[in-house]
């Protein structure tokens, strides 16, 4: 894995000697130039990585914030100080029991609401756009989303109580 801070991945692969990684191997940059140190959590706003399927999202672990990367076995998080994180929100968050797994996932999730029926739920990609959307939900479905690719999506749940998202994680 390479990382580099402040550049366009262009600029950093020009730099590396061929072939530039192994079906395992990452390399990741990190465009401070762009002028930006505040991201939402779980986007990939200036962040730029090498092969496409890979996985690297802004992430928090602890009270640090930084990059979780992925691809193959190899799996991190880089901090990286003066980078602020805000959290993924719709309003009023109401506290009731919500399980999404696996999370990871290749393919097939399972939500479970526990006591609440969904009268919404939807999959989100990493850019916004919706990939699904089921009304009227029994308390627990299983969706089946081994067709889409790799990467990071955010399930939307609205019950008569409020709503949550929760990230998920596609290998």
């Amino acid at each position: 894995m390479l990382f580099a801070y402040g550049k366009d991945i262009s600029d950093v692969i020009k730099d590396l000697p061929s072939p530039v990684i192994s079906e395992t191997g990452l390399v990741l940059a990190w465009d401070k130039e762009a002028g930006n140190t505040i991201y939402q959590k779980g986007s990939n706003v200036d962040i730029f990585k090498t092969p496409e399927d890979a996985v690297a999202y802004w992430d928090k672990k602890g009270n640090q914030h930084g990059i979780y990367y992925e691809n193959s076995n190899n799996t991190g998080f880089i901090p990286i100080d003066g980078v602020t994180l805000e959290e993924v929100g719709i309003g009023e968050i109401a506290n009731y029991e919500l399980r999404i797994y696996p999370n990871p996932t290749t393919g097939q999730l399972t939500i479970d609401n526990g006591q609440l029926t969904m009268n919404n739920v939807e999959l989100f990609d990493i850019y916004g756009k919706k990939q699904l959307s089921i009304i009227n939900c029994p308390l627990s479905i299983e969706i089946n989303i081994s067709h889409l690719p790799r990467g990071v999506y955010f399930v939307k749940i609205e019950t008569e109580k409020g709503g949550k998202i929760e990230k998920i994680i596609k290998k």
